[in-house]
């Protein structure tokens, strides 16, 4: 308790002496993911017979994956920025997972439309 000649002393907000820990994120590259295994799916499709029509959805699905990725990146990034950061393994295998995945659909995709620009 204040005494009487600390006036001052009841107005004062106690200071929290905790350290927030930073984490690695994982729901921005588990959309991702998610996202590009979708894109990944009509690459699959056009490539086995299936009209251009998949090609292009496919090849527009995997653009809001690679922002997704780039939205994980900054969240990343913030946490990293944190006094203390423990990274973990899962997060970053669904990282990577989810870049293999968008550049094979962006890669795929893009070469079924290739394929057919070039046969017109």
């Amino acid at each position: 308790m204040a005494s009487p000649a600390d006036m001052f002393a009841l107005q004062q907000t106690p200071v929290s002496a905790g350290v927030e820990q930073g984490r690695t994120p994982v729901g921005w590259a588990a959309g991702a993911a998610a996202v590009a295994l979708v894109g990944l799916v009509f690459a699959l499709v056009a490539v086995n017979g299936g009209s251009v029509l998949f090609a292009v959805i496919g090849w527009i699905m995997s653009v809001p994956a690679a922002f997704l990725l780039a939205k994980h990146i900054s969240a990343d990034t913030t946490q990293r920025t944190r006094a203390v950061y423990q990274p973990s393994a899962f997060p970053r295998i669904v990282y990577w997972s989810a870049v293999v995945l968008t550049g094979l659909g962006i890669l795929l995709n893009a070469w079924q439309i290739a394929d057919w620009a070039g046969r017109l």
